[in-house]
């Protein structure tokens, strides 16, 4: 049986997830919400539709940890907080980077203002680094046969050619409606389309984050 890991690059996820149903909203001409996904269960049910017999050994997440300025804001503060909560998560390991908030021109660090998204930016820094480090690893290991990417980043596509060059199969799933080069395809094997059903099959759950007892 083959063994799959997925490597899930949450913050190119979630983008394509609110763009594909703010399209789907357009579309219907009626609100529609973007559900909260299980990023775990998404794994395992991309994983049942490859064609091989395989079974979904690990799934690792890739998010950035915001920076003391950037936790002030109440959303920020909470989307970690939720991708934190996957560390009560079993056969998945959080990798995180780091998300640093630099201020804009004619502000400094003092004049930056949480409430005010003019004064500064956000820098996203290590992710792809540690997404790349971690398929290299875990090929030459041998710790999986195929590699499930959950990103259309073409930054990772160096990594993905030394992958499929060493002989991993290299599957990368993505939200419908995302764009994806024709380098980063030429490194894959297979293209799997997200679409909401996909998404609704994968019902979110919370994982106690206080209880050690079994």
């Amino acid at each position: 049986m083959l063994k799959t890991i997925s490597f899930i690059d949450f913050k190119n996820f979630n983008i394509g997830l609110h763009e594909y149903y703010k399209e789907k909203c357009f579309k219907e001409g009626k609100p529609t919400r973007t559900p909260n996904v299980n990023l775990v269960e998404l794994s395992n049910q991309v994983a049942l539709k490859l064609p091989f017999v395989n079974t979904l050994v690990k799934t690792y997440l890739f998010y950035s940890k915001p920076d003391i300025f950037l936790m002030k804001d109440t959303n920020v503060k909470k989307e970690y907080e939720y991708l934190d909560g996957y560390k009560r998560a079993g056969f998945c390991r959080r990798v995180e980077g780091m998300l640093i908030a630099r201020p804009n021109k004619g502000y400094d660090y003092k004049t930056m203002d949480i409430n005010d998204p003019n004064t500064y930016s956000k820098e996203e820094k290590q992710t792809d680094i540690n997404i790349a480090v971690n398929l290299l690893e875990k090929a030459y290991t041998n710790a999986y046969d195929i590699a499930l990417i959950l990103s259309v980043d073409k930054d990772l596509i160096p990594a993905l050619k030394v992958v499929s060059a060493i002989g991993k199969i290299v599957i990368v799933a993505g939200v419908e409606g995302q764009i994806i080069s024709e380098e980063f395809i030429e490194c894959v094997d297979m293209r799997i389309k997200l679409t909401d059903k996909t998404f609704c099959e994968c019902a979110p759950k919370r994982y106690d984050e206080t209880s050690n007892e079994f």
